[in-house]
C-alpha cells in the first residue's frame, strides 16, 4: 500500500490494519465501510453512490471523522464526526442503536461536529441543498498503526449505513 509519505490517497500515513484493506460495500440504499482510517479522504455520497474524494463537490453530501480515542488507558474507544462542506449537516440520533430506532423529530442538527460517538451510536447526515439524509452506526474503533504506536492518524473504523429509516 506504499511507504509513509507515498502517494496512496488512501492510506497516506502507511498505516496498516494487518493487513490493510479498505472496502466500501454499497448495497442500494444500504452499505457498510471498513478499514476507514482517519488520515483517508472525505465519504462523498452522489445521490446514493459512496465514493472517497480527496476535494468532495460542495453539493454532494460530505462527511469525515477524527479520532477521540482508541481507548487506551482503559477510556472508551470514540470519534468525532463532522459534515465536509456547507450543505452538510450532522446529527446523533440519541439512543438509537439499531436504524429503525432513529425519531426524526429528535435529531437535533449542528451545522459542524458531533458530540464523541461510541460504537454502537449512529450519527445522521442531511444534505441541507437536496434533502438526502443518511444514517451511519459506528461499529467499532481501532488502532491500525504499524507499531501500534496510536499515531492518531493511524486509527480506522468500520461502520454501516443506511439511506432509509
Amino acid at each position: 500500500m506504499g511507504a509513509r509519505g507515498g502517494s496512496n490517497v488512501l492510506n497516506p500515513m502507511g498505516c496498516s490494519s494487518k493487513p490493510f484493506v479498505l472496502t466500501i460495500q454499497p448495497s442500494g440504499d444500504r452499505g457498510s465501510v471498513s478499514g476507514w482510517l482517519e488520515s483517508t479522504p472525505t465519504l462523498s455520497f452522489e445521490d446514493l453512490l459512496p465514493r472517497f474524494d480527496p476535494t468532495p463537490v460542495e453539493t454532494d453530501l460530505a462527511l469525515w471523522w477524527s479520532i477521540g480515542t482508541i481507548g487506551e488507558d482503559g477510556t472508551q474507544p470514540h470519534v468525532y464526526f463532522y459534515g465536509q462542506n456547507s450543505v452538510t449537516r450532522v446529527a446523533v440520533a440519541e439512543g438509537a442503536r439499531d436504524f429503525s430506532q432513529i425519531d426524526r423529530s429528535d435529531l437535533v442538527f449542528g451545522d459542524w461536529e458531533t458530540r464523541p460517538v461510541f460504537p454502537g451510536e449512529i450519527v445522521v447526515f442531511e444534505n441541507v441543498k437536496s434533502g438526502l439524509m443518511l444514517a451511519l452506526r459506528l461499529d467499532a474503533v481501532y488502532d491500525s498503526s504499524p507499531n501500534g504506536d496510536d499515531s492518531g492518524l493511524c486509527a480506522g473504523i468500520d461502520a454501516s449505513w443506511t439511506f432509509s429509516f
